[in-house]
């Protein structure tokens, strides 16, 4: 059914990409207030991304916290406490 399936191709697809859709506009909603109406389209993408990567937990401010034994400096044991 050949027809058929370019009918509904032309009629079903909306509403599968209406949802990411409004999401990406309430997000943008939410950033783009009277206080901020103002930004610059490269100043808005760069907060929407940074809103983006903070809520799918890729946005980590303890990368490279770790303090390795050999990257830490050894206190001399002649050095009298404070």
């Amino acid at each position: 059914y050949p027809l058929l399936y370019r009918i509904a191709l032309d009629v079903l697809p909306a509403q599968a990409s209406a949802v990411p859709c409004e999401r990406v506009f309430s997000s943008g909603k939410e950033t783009d207030t009277d206080r901020r109406n103002n930004l610059s389209p490269e100043m808005m993408e760069m907060l929407q991304m940074l809103k983006y990567m903070f809520r799918e937990d890729r946005l980590s401010f303890e990368n490279d916290w770790l303090n390795y034994e050999h990257e830490m400096a050894e206190i001399p044991s002649h050095t009298g406490a404070i």
